[in-house]
């Protein structure tokens, strides 16, 4: 009789052993998710800013918004056919929490003061960027560019 006693308590250890250990995998499995989409999100940024300051050596200006860079260029340029220049990329994404990139040009009169910024809102959709602090404020994730 003891020995079933034994087997049964042997058993609620196992058990109460597993929901430990999937406990403690659970809560890092979400924070390694976390610094996935944070750095998907931080790459996405740098390449579509690349793609942004591609698209204005080419065209010589900003491009008005993100899907701008997945389409030709329609434009003269400087008395040339731009219809050559593009797509920068082939298509624009949402962010790792599914909501668009924030893409704003600040300065736009067309001198090398011109600046631009994109980026994500981050995981809580409350970022945004200080342009006076020159600083991401709230988790957002992005990059500066001229």
């Amino acid at each position: 009789m003891q020995r079933k006693g034994s087997m049964l308590l042997d058993v609620i250890l196992g058990i109460v052993l597993i929901l430990i250990l999937y406990n403690l995998a659970s809560s890092n499995a979400s924070e390694y998710l976390n610094e996935g989409k944070i750095s998907r999100a931080t790459t996405t940024t740098v390449n579509y800013a690349s793609a942004i300051s591609q698209y204005r050596y080419e065209i010589g200006e900003y491009p008005k918004t993100l899907s701008d860079l997945t389409k030709k260029g329609e434009k003269t340029v400087d008395g040339e056919d731009a219809t050559h220049f593009g797509p920068w990329l082939p298509k624009i994404d949402k962010d790792p929490w599914d909501r668009d990139y924030v893409y704003e040009v600040f300065s736009q009169n067309g001198n090398e003061d011109d600046t631009f910024v994109v980026y994500s809102k981050g995981k809580d959709g409350k970022g945004t960027y200080n342009k006076t602090k020159t600083t991401f404020t709230n988790d957002a994730i992005g990059a500066v560019g001229k």
